[in-house]
């Protein structure tokens, strides 16, 4: 309880602080926390034990690489008896079929009866059905045989894992995590007096905490329209190219917000190059 007392707290002295320093400047800070624009968690689609997994955590996946293996032993006999069903089905099936044919024909010049004709059609139209099952069961069979190779939907870098090689997992458990940081995203509050001032596509100046001398330039990705009644907020999503990966997801990170719309732009360069010439000298 003490300490939501104190987030909610801090929230709020720091959304007074923003109004203040607008007051004087026209520029607002806020605070946020980066994260990585696409992450996934990859799970299985089939049971079974894991036959490889990448290594460790920051290990990088490029995109449709094969980057989990079940083992395949159970999936493969499985699908080598079908497709032996399937060879032995279409026998009984063309069987089946000449001899419907041949009563069919009989029958149509009196030389056995009706009865006789009926059962030889029966006995095809149920050969047919036990191919087309068999046929399918086998689909399923190539399915997870398939689905025991698992590719990576994109390319970055293995930020957790909860299973390891020689392992058993089940059907739609979580074995990796994997993120692309390429872009981050921050997510950050911004005090609802100023939310209305903030488009899709401005651009704002960002640095990290714990490296002040460092400058990013932002855009805005996304505003959230339902607001924190709490603390009179909006969420607001920045995205950020990160070149050379140099911001990691959780950090955290400031950014300030120009309002000044014939100067903001011009503001916001010029800024980030007085920085830059900075951390050279």
């Amino acid at each position: 309880m003490k300490k939501r007392v104190l987030f909610f707290t801090t929230a709020f002295i720091l959304i007074l602080s923003a109004g203040a320093v607008y007051a004087q400047s026209g520029e607002v800070t806020i605070y946020g926390t980066t994260m990585p624009f696409t992450k996934a968690v990859i799970s299985t689609k089939v049971p079974g034990t894991v036959d490889s997994v990448p290594d460790i955590e920051g290990a990088e996946v490029i995109s449709g690489e094969v980057i989990i293996m079940i083992n395949k032993k159970d999936f493969e006999l499985t699908a080598d008896v079908l497709r032996k069903q399937v060879k032995l089905s279409e026998i009984s099936s063309s069987h089946a079929y000449n001899e419907s044919k041949r009563m069919t024909d009989l029958f149509s010049r009196n030389a056995t009866s009706e009865q006789a004709k009926d059962n030889a059609v029966f006995t095809r139209n149920t050969a047919y059905a036990s191919l087309e099952l068999t046929k399918s069961n086998l689909r399923i069979a190539e399915k997870a045989l398939e689905d025991a190779s698992i590719k990576a939907p994109f390319s970055g870098i293995v930020s957790k894992k909860f299973l390891n090689a020689g392992e058993y997992v089940d059907k739609g458990k979580p074995v990796i995590e994997i993120v692309n940081i390429d872009t981050i995203k921050a997510h950050f509050k911004v005090p609802e007096k100023f939310i209305n001032k903030i488009k899709i596509g401005d651009k704002i100046k960002l640095s990290l905490e714990h490296c002040p001398e460092s400058a990013f330039m932002g855009e805005v990705y996304s505003i959230n329209p339902v607001g924190d009644s709490v603390n009179h907020s909006f969420e607001i999503i920045v995205t950020i190219e990160n070149i050379g990966h140099s911001i990691k997801a959780g950090m955290f990170i400031k950014g300030i917000l120009t309002f000044n719309e014939k100067n903001k732009l011009k503001a916001i360069s010029q800024n980030i190059i007085e920085d830059k010439n900075k951390s050279k000298n």
